[in-house]
Order: C-alpha cells, then sequence, then structure tokens
C-alpha cells in the first residue's frame, strides 16, 4: 500500500514540475505573439515575424500559426507563409467540429491566401555541375540540403538566398542568388577541388668524398736522401772537428809529427765529405720541394709534371738539379 501511496506521489510531482514548465512557455508564448502583433500593426515584419514564429515554437496554437502565415504574406515571405497556411489548414482539418467552427473565418482567408499565393512563389533548382565528390555539402541559407533536393525544383521565398559548396579539404564556395515574384530559376553549382597536400620535399646533398693524397714516392726518396745526406754532413764534420784537435797537438808552425800529418789528411777527408753529404742533402730536401709542389694531390687528379731530382759530382763540387717532363 505504502508504496502505490509513492508511486502516485512520484507521478503529481513529475506532472506538477511539467505543468508549471508548461505554464512559463505558455506565458513566453504568448508574450513574444503580443509583441509580435504589435509589430505587425507598425509594418516592422523583420521583428514581428520571428516573434510569432518563436512564439508557435514554444506553444503550438494554431491561431498562432495562421498569424505567422498573415505577417510573412504582408513581409513578402510568400514561400514560408503558403507552407504555414497549408500547416494551419491541416491543423484546423483535425479539430472536432465544434472547435473548427471557431476557425472558420480564419479558415476560409487561409485558403484564399494561399490560392492568390501559389502562382508567385519562385521555384529555384540547384544542380551540380559534375559527379559530386563524398562527403559534399549544400546548403541554402544556412540549412543543409540532402542529395533529393538537387535537381528538384523547390519554392523559395523572393530575394537573395545563399548558397554554400563545401567539401572537405577545400574552401567553402558561396554563391548568392537573387530570385524574383514567379521566377523559375536553375542554377548550377561548382565546387573548389581540394587542395592537395604539397609533397614532402626530400632534401638530398651531396656527399663529401675525401679523396685520399697520392703523393709520388720520389718525394720521399727525395726527402731521404736530404735527411741522410745532413746526417752524413753533421757526422762527418765533428770527426773533421776532432781531427783539427789533433792537428793542433802535434804540429808546431807547420811542422808535424806523422800523427799530426795523418790527422791533417784525414781532417781534410772528412771535411770534403761533410760538404759533399750537406751538398746531397740540401739538394734532397730542394728536389721533394719541388716535387710536393707540382706532383697531384688527389688520386683522380692526373699528374701534370713528372719530376726525378738529380745529384752529381765528385769529392770538389757538387751539381743539383731535376729532370722530367712538365
Amino acid at each position: 500500500m505504502r508504496s502505490w501511496w509513492l508511486s502516485v506521489a512520484g507521478v503529481s510531482a513529475i506532472l506538477s514540475v511539467v505543468g508549471v514548465a508548461h505554464g512559463q512557455d505558455s506565458a513566453a508564448s504568448q508574450a513574444l505573439f503580443n509583441a509580435g502583433l504589435a509589430d505587425m500593426e507598425t509594418h516592422r515584419y523583420d521583428r514581428a515575424c520571428p516573434a510569432l514564429a518563436e512564439s508557435y515554437h514554444l506553444e503550438a496554437r494554431a491561431g498562432t500559426l495562421f498569424t505567422l502565415a498573415e505577417c510573412e504574406v504582408a513581409w513578402g515571405k510568400i514561400a514560408s507563409a503558403a507552407a504555414h497556411y497549408d500547416d494551419y489548414l491541416q491543423q484546423v482539418a483535425r479539430m472536432p467540429t465544434a472547435q473548427r467552427s471557431s476557425h472558420a473565418e480564419r479558415e476560409a482567408i487561409a485558403t484564399k491566401q494561399q490560392a492568390a499565393i501559389a502562382a508567385e512563389i519562385p521555384l529555384l533548382t540547384l544542380t551540380l555541375a559534375a559527379r559530386a565528390p563524398r562527403g559534399l555539402i549544400v546548403r541554402r541559407d544556412g540549412a543543409e540540403l540532402g542529395a533529393p533536393s538537387l535537381g528538384v525544383p523547390i519554392p523559395v521565398d523572393p530575394g537573395e538566398h545563399l548558397i554554400v559548396v563545401e567539401v572537405p579539404g577545400a574552401r567553402p564556395r558561396e554563391t548568392r542568388v537573387q530570385v524574383a515574384r514567379g521566377e523559375r530559376k536553375r542554377i548550377e553549382l561548382t565546387w573548389n577541388p581540394p587542395i592537395p597536400a604539397p609533397a614532402p620535399v626530400v632534401r638530398t646533398e651531396t656527399p663529401i668524398v675525401v679523396r685520399p693524397v697520392s703523393r709520388s714516392p720520389w718525394i720521399y726518396v727525395s726527402a731521404g736522401v736530404g735527411a741522410a745526406g745532413v746526417a752524413a754532413g753533421t757526422i762527418t764534420g765533428l770527426m773533421s772537428a776532432s781531427r783539427k784537435r789533433t792537428v793542433d797537438d802535434n804540429c808546431i808552425a807547420g811542422t808535424c809529427n806523422a800523427e799530426g800529418k795523418s790527422a791533417a789528411d784525414s781532417g781534410r777527408s772528412f771535411a770534403t765529405a761533410s760538404t759533399v753529404c750537406f751538398s746531397v742533402g740540401l739538394a734532397g730536401f730542394a728536389a721533394a720541394t719541388v716535387l710536393l709542389l707540382v706532383a697531384p694531390t688527389t688520386q683522380n687528379q692526373p699528374a701534370t709534371a713528372r719530376v726525378k731530382p738529380v745529384v752529381a759530382g765528385g769529392p770538389q763540387d757538387v751539381v743539383l738539379g731535376v729532370r722530367g717532363a712538365f
């Protein structure tokens, strides 16, 4: 028993909330209707018709729908008015006889108005220039049109209409169409193809190849000869210097004993050999320098000169030079 009373109480609470909400909507609907009617009397249809439409949206009363249609006729929105007259007449036709009798005068006016404006309603046909890509959307005055609406004459209000064609990945294309009363207009729509994404830029850099330096073997030979000559000249020079000390100890006023004479002879020989060795060493270094300057520095570079060092001479003279083709 207690659960039954709880159920009844719950339903009653819900109905009371619904009743309060309906009462608020009804009051708002009546206020908007009164405001719209006042604007109609002062010919401010751009304010009156939206107010009446909102009033009907809050509370769908047949009288409000009839008044909205009358407002739209005066405003020039004859296609919208014709649709609302038709909705009004259908609502009245479904009313009980007693209730319908109270709409007799307005029903007659709606029927007459609907017939009067029928021939003046513009028809706008929208077609596509080619096969529509997947995802294409067509909007007329903000309302999306399905595929069945394309290619079919659709009643529209006289005046300007904004047609927007949207394709995923592309900028929307807008078309403004001006339609006069009684006009039959056909518009072929085009669209912007999607902008392809730029191809990724692959940066290729030419690798820097470091080639090993190829030197002529004669450079190393000449440098070796030069180093050997300098070393030998240094050694023989030191030996000549040691013999001079022996000569100084064993020779007096140009007269030398046997040891001093032997030391003097060997000292002169070592001095001559030192001079020749230093000359050969300097010639070797000079030849190596020349070869280093004229020889190719990379493996693929052709040689521009082929030279060989030339060292000639005897104990008393030395000839230095290079020989080859340039």
